[in-house]
């Protein structure tokens, strides 16, 4: 999960760099180095400096804050996928464990169901409200007997 939310901190760090405007650059380009003729050497050569700030048309800089935006959003979505999975991961295995040790000490118990949902409630509980998985039953009077 620490992988996943250092891609969340990624991808706000990369949408905010997306609002930001372009870096100018800077040039220096020598002309009529090494001509011919009265242009040999540097006799005649001449330096242009050029200082470039590229102006953004059409919207570039919204378009690109907006694709940041999604991504962080997707990669949050991506982590809520993350958490779920695993979530239902162990739910499933400790609901498995669970029901193996019920069903090997009280297989002709009628009360199987009522256990198994107990597990699985016990299992889900402390995940519930950030899962918005709410399990309901389990409580009947041979929950939790062994």
């Amino acid at each position: 999960m620490a992988a996943v939310e250092a891609e969340i901190a990624r991808a706000q760090e990369l949408a905010q760099q997306a609002g930001t405007i372009p870096n100018p650059t800077v040039s220096i380009l020598p002309e009529n180095f090494a001509g011919s003729r009265s242009f040999t050497g540097f006799d005649r050569l001449e330096t242009t400096f050029q200082i470039n700030q590229p102006l953004e048309l059409g919207r570039k800089r919204g378009a690109r804050q907006l694709a940041g935006s999604a991504e962080v959003d997707a990669t949050r979505v991506r982590y809520a996928e993350a958490k779920a999975a695993l979530a239902f991961d162990l739910a499933q295995a400790y609901v498995e464990a669970e029901a193996a040790g019920i069903m090997g000490m009280d297989w002709h118990s009628s009360g199987i169901t009522t256990s198994v949902i107990g597990a699985f409630k016990r299992g889900l509980t402390p995940m519930a409200g950030e899962l918005e998985l709410y399990v309901c039953g389990g409580g009947g009077s041979h929950w939790g007997q062994r």
